[in-house]
């Protein structure tokens, strides 16, 4: 399969990096708001840097279209790909929105559109569950208090997460205003919201935590067919905090199901 990656930094850059020696895949253009990183990411794993190409310039035979930018290339991504009728596998989810209209454009023209698991688990499990018998979903994700520092919402509010001294809570609310304040790093709130009860319905509460060094996100889902509890609490990438590296490799899985002749999970 041929495949187009819009994003070359710290997830971009790993799937360029993970994909160069695997035969089922080939990589046909990647693109970059800021040009020599991406310069970087094909030089650094011996690609030509005619790869680099803005997204209105992909190939038409671009099978697979990968997100890793931004919560606003997100939509324009997802878009351009089931309009062609390909795959659009997205990172930042939390830039989509509701997905009703991006279900239109796939049914409309044979494409698919893919959310990874990204930093959450349990999400085969929830799938199964029939969503009219969900009656409560509530995330609660901690993060070390210096990668939520940065964020304009932080800041907007003048919260010195520096220099706390025990875990408090940054946020608490529904999983699309999580989305519109935190856009860069709680994308699990809107994966679990589709997999679940929706963006108006799903509680998200954030929580910064100054001696934590990992993403932690604790889930509780009750329905009708039982209580499901999970937690995960994940390794960040060095260079990038606000990105856990379980998020890279799930979506590296997503990729590799493409061609999978076995699939484990619903």
């Amino acid at each position: 399969m041929n495949i187009g990656i819009i994003g070359a930094g710290t997830i971009g850059g790993f799937l360029i990096r993970e994909l160069k020696n695997d035969p089922l895949f080939s990589l046909v253009a990647v693109t970059d708001i800021d040009t020599d990183v991406c310069i970087k990411a094909l030089t650094d794993n011996g690609y030509p840097i005619d790869l680099h190409l803005p997204l209105a310039e992909f190939p038409e035979n671009t099978d697979v279209y990968i997100e890793a930018a931004s919560a606003a290339t997100a939509p324009v991504v997802a878009k351009h790909a089931l309009e062609r009728g390909k795959v659009a596998i997205i990172a930042s989810v939390g830039g989509l929105g509701d997905i009703d209209e991006y279900r239109v454009l796939a049914e409309k023209n044979g494409g698919q559109l893919r959310l990874p698991s990204g930093a959450i688990s349990g999400l085969d499990a929830l799938k199964a569950i029939p969503s009219e018998s969900i009656t409560k979903v509530v995330l609660v994700t901690t993060k070390p208090a210096r990668t939520l520092a940065s964020s304009e919402y932080i800041r907007e509010r003048g919260l010195d997460l520096l220099n706390i001294k025990k875990p408090i809570c940054v946020f608490s609310g529904f999983a699309r205003e999580a989305a519109q304040a935190f856009p860069k790093s709680i994308n699990v709130a809107s994966t679990l919201s589709h997999a679940t009860i929706g963006l108006d319905r799903t509680e998200v509460e954030i929580r910064a935590d100054p001696d934590s060094d990992r993403n932690r996100h604790e889930i509780r889902i009750e329905s009708g067919h039982g209580i499901l509890v999970m937690e995960t609490s994940n390794v960040p990438f060095e260079e990038n905090p606000r990105t856990s590296r379980l998020a890279a490799y799930s979506i590296l899985a997503t990729i590799r199901d493409l061609t999978d002749p076995v699939i484990i999970g619903t």
